[in-house]
């Protein structure tokens, strides 16, 4: 309304400016900044912004009328910096109109965050977004580091939150994030979908959910959830916690009235050999169960229209059809595999990102001696199954946490999915991250113009 004010007492003699612009501060998370454009002239808009000693950065274009409006978010200013902003429409005849430069004190990290630093980077693709939860005795919050390890993003959760995987919104909206609140007597999983600038949009409670999801292109979820019943082994009937795959639409409570899309239970013949590990228990359905399965990790393979799921007691990834629920690969090793002379298998991993002819894990190493905390990847080929290492990652004193990306295709984006662990042999804190080229404008429900991949090392107090 000011801004309306202030125009209508503009001498009619005075020059208008063809691009007026104006930039604030994020209400709940100053990182985010609220970029407002008016122009009288039509074409695209966008806004360039960096900190007085970083590059100038872009934002995504968005189409812009003449005597139009255009707002959006600005994401990704990092914190305790002064950034600069300006905002540019450009004309069908490559006219370049320029609004003035503002600049913006952005605030200092909340004085309840960890400190989290990057340390290193891999070679490779350019520079990525680390997306991570940093948990206290006091708070969780869900946070984004940049390339330089400087906060560019972050909500705080609920308390006694335990966040296990992420994912950005395919919509371009926010970031979806799954919990666990681990001070109930029987834990609660939670789908929390944030918009860009803070606000929870939508939940979602997964009956017995745990680790994984991956939101699908037509919007709905796909799970992984808690199941058990009897197997026989060696002749003998014992009750067991398996896991199930599921798909739901939103809703405030997922729908598990029907049969899950894939059960190992149901579907599958079960382990062709005992680990040590398989024995360990957990307290479900009001029984102590083995813990026999242990899915961990979920993706979705366009390109084939299937799941990937990965067990942690038993080392493979089940191939699993998204149209009926099909098994149609169980990707491992054998003794023939090439992995003899090239590489070594994996034992029991967690964290990892899937696609029918890929594999980026981390390796919890438990069948080595002494066990070994690793990045590894492997080459799947489609024709024989057999795996190929190309990417074995350690550090020998496990003072540092993971964080690897690659870049692949996903509907209407594309995404670098990151693969973090919170500490060496600590499987239960499981986090899988995207990464972002933040700094786009987004409104209007545009999504990203582009995304960048890359990896860097976490270092920080190792937690259990």
């Amino acid at each position: 309304m000011l801004f309306i004010l202030l125009m209508a007492c503009t001498s009619p003699e005075e020059p208008q400016s063809s691009l007026e612009s104006s930039f604030e501060l994020g209400e709940i998370i100053p990182n985010v900044v609220v970029a407002t454009i008016d122009s009288q002239v039509e074409g695209v808009a966008f806004v360039e912004w960096g900190a007085d000693t970083g590059a100038t950065r872009t934002t995504r274009r968005a189409p812009i009328a003449a005597g139009g409006r255009f707002e959006g978010l600005v994401v990704g200013p990092p914190s305790g910096e002064r950034v600069s902003f300006r905002a540019v429409v450009e004309t069908s005849t490559g006219e370049r109109l320029e609004g003035a430069l503002e600049t913006l004190d952005i605030p200092y990290e909340p004085a309840d965050l960890p400190n989290v630093n990057t340390v290193g980077s891999l070679p490779g693709d350019a520079p990525g977004h680390v997306f991570t939860s940093l948990i206290t005795s006091q708070s969780t919050q869900f946070v984004i580091l940049d390339e330089e390890g400087r906060l560019a993003w972050y909500v705080k959760l609920p308390s006694n939150e335990l966040v296990t995987a992420s994912s950005l919104a395919l919509d371009g909206s926010g970031v979806m994030v799954l919990t666990t609140d681990m001070s109930l007597t029987a834990p609660q999983t939670v789908i929390l979908h944030y918009g860009w600038d803070g606000r929870l949009l939508r939940r979602m409670i997964l009956p017995d959910g745990h680790h994984d999801f991956v939101e699908l292109p037509d919007g709905r979820i796909a799970w992984i959830q808690l199941e058990a019943g009897p197997i026989t082994l060696s002749g003998e009937s014992i009750d067991v916690a398996q896991d199930a795959l599921r798909v739901s639409s939103w809703a405030e409570t997922a729908d598990v009235n029907g049969p899950p899309l894939f059960s190992f239970l149901r579907d599958w013949k079960g382990p062709e050999r005992e680990c040590d590990h398989q024995r360990h228990t957990l307290f479900y359905q009001g029984r102590e169960l083995l813990d026999w399965t242990h899915a961990n990790s979920l993706d979705y393979d366009a390109s084939r229209d299937a799941f990937l799921m990965l067990t942690h007691h038993i080392d493979q990834a089940f191939v699993i059809s998204a149209v009926d629920g099909a098994l149609l690969n169980e990707i491992t090793f054998d003794e023939g595999d090439p992995l003899a002379d090239e590489g070594e298998p994996w034992s029991h991993a967690h964290s990892s990102t899937m696609s029918a002819d890929h594999l980026l894990l981390f390796d919890n190493g438990l069948h080595y001696s002494p066990p070994r905390s690793r990045v590894v990847a492997y080459d799947v080929d489609p024709e024989t199954g057999a795996l190929t290492e190309t990417l074995s990652l350690e550090e020998a004193e496990s003072r540092l946490v993971y964080a690897l990306g690659r870049r692949e295709e996903a509907a209407r984006r594309r995404a670098a999915h990151l693969v973090e662990h919170l500490g060496p042999h600590h499987p239960q804190q499981r986090q899988r991250r995207g990464a972002l080229g933040l700094g786009d404008l987004r409104g209007r429900g545009h999504g990203p113009d582009r995304v960048d991949a890359g990896a860097a090392l976490i270092e920080g107090p190792r937690r259990s």
